[in-house]
């Protein structure tokens, strides 16, 4: 039988995906990378249509029963990595829909250090969903409690929503 998700989340084990506005693409990868083994991580379309999907290489965990917690906050390199462990199946997503950042961009400086920022390209979940403007739908809808304490398990419904459906999950889970 697995470990008791309340005692690994008190441990300190937990990730989540919540509040976080994105960050670098490449670290998007590696996280997922972690998860999905061998299998279309990212598609990013440019604007002379060009398309380069993203594969993760061989040697990810172990498959094991995942909760990754989104809301409305998740964005950009954040929902690169939850949209590529919902499209392959590898954890379920349980929170809000996401911000819907789907974008690459370049920011070019100017002399009299004004800038310019120009949209480049734009990013695919690895089953093509465009998530640009629209945001990522998790498996299980749960709005934010007002008095929500992130990481509490008695004060954050998302939270105890996740550890729920693990339980669930880990009853079905064979040794």
């Amino acid at each position: 039988m697995g470990q008791d998700p309340v005692q690994v989340h008190r441990r300190g084990e937990d990730r989540q995906l919540r509040n976080d506005g994105g960050g670098y693409v490449n670290s998007a990868l590696d996280i997922s990378s972690k998860f999905i083994n061998g299998d279309p991580l990212l598609t990013i379309e440019e604007r002379d249509d060009h398309t380069t999907t993203i594969d993760s290489p061989s040697g990810a965990l172990p498959r094991k029963p995942m909760a990754v917690l989104v809301n409305r906050f998740t964005a950009s390199a954040s929902e690169i990595t939850a949209g590529a462990l919902q499209d392959d199946g590898i954890g379920v997503l349980v929170g809000e829909k996401t911000f819907g950042k789907g974008v690459m961009q370049s920011l070019t400086p100017f002399l009299d250090g004004a800038a310019i920022k120009i949209t480049t390209a734009h990013y695919l979940t690895p089953k093509n969903r465009d998530i640009n403007l629209k945001g990522i739908e998790p498996d299980y809808s749960v709005s934010e409690n007002n008095d929500a304490r992130f990481g509490e398990v008695g004060h954050d419904a998302q939270l105890m929503a996740a550890l729920n459906i693990l339980n669930k999950k880990i009853a079905l889970v064979k040794p």
